[in-house]
């Protein structure tokens, strides 16, 4: 067993979320009587948080915050305009060479065996399925977790 104890961070860490916590530092807190002591009293805590009425305000803050904002103006970015042109002289650049060397990229791409396409077309597929799924039952846990506070 793990003779480290967990900090005050991670034991609000595993009260708030003990699904997300790592199986041992789950399992420490279970076995420890004292770090087991100090998550019932941090689930206490948010749950008289929780418990607390929303704070309300007497006046609208809206109206008078808003009335005070200065809308910002755009500003014109050196960086981001330099970027823009190097961006568009490199598209630029590659269709010009793609255009000049047409026909000898497609005597290249004649003689790339059809397999070897395929194969390169089929692992980007997967790739990009498998990072797809991961952000997405990554956003889902995202949103559980802030439907559930």
């Amino acid at each position: 067993m793990n003779t480290d104890h967990p900090t005050d961070a991670v034991i609000q860490q595993y009260v708030l979320d003990k699904t997300g916590c790592e199986p041992g530092i789950a399992a420490h807190i279970e076995a420890c009587a004292g770090c087991r002591a100090a998550a019932n009293a941090y689930r206490m805590l948010v749950t008289e948080i929780k418990q607390q009425p929303a704070p309300v305000f007497d006046f609208d803050l809206s109206a008078l915050v808003i009335p005070q904002l200065v809308a910002a103006k755009p500003r014109f970015s050196w960086s981001v305009f330099i970027l823009y042109v190097l961006a568009a002289g490199s598209a630029g650049a590659i269709g010009i060479i793609v255009y000049l060397f047409r026909k000898e990229l497609l005597f290249i791409i004649k003689d790339i065996m059809p397999l070897v396409v395929y194969l390169i077309v089929l692992t980007t597929a997967a790739i990009l399925l498998f990072q797809g799924m991961g952000m997405y039952k990554k956003y889902q846990k995202q949103m559980n977790r802030l439907n559930s506070h």
